[in-house]
């Protein structure tokens, strides 16, 4: 059977929970399938770790994971907000801003 398997991270190398998971479920599928595995990669994935899993999967697509400047900020923005409203409901309105 032929499966294409889709990841939002490159499951190599093994240094997260879900990276771990994605990867030994590929090894498994591998031994009796035909894998096709397309992931985002972040420009720190090293080359390696897609030569690594094109040793078990028929087939490696890569798309490049592009993050503009001004989405990360918003995001970065955004979490001291929920960081604020959650200390606030927790401890009350003297307490963030410390």
């Amino acid at each position: 059977m032929r499966i294409l398997f889709l990841t939002q991270v490159l499951p190599y190398p093994l240094d997260a929970g879900p990276k771990i998971r994605a990867y030994y479920t590929l090894r498994c599928l591998a031994q009796q399938h035909a894998i096709t595995l397309l992931s985002f990669v972040r420009p720190a994935d090293p080359p390696e770790a897609v030569a690594h899993l094109r040793g078990f999967c028929s087939e490696v697509i890569t798309v490049p994971m592009a993050r503009s400047r001004l989405a990360q900020g918003w995001r970065v923005r955004y979490n001291k907000q929920v960081r604020k409203a959650a200390c606030w409901r927790m401890y009350g309105p003297g307490h963030f801003g410390r």
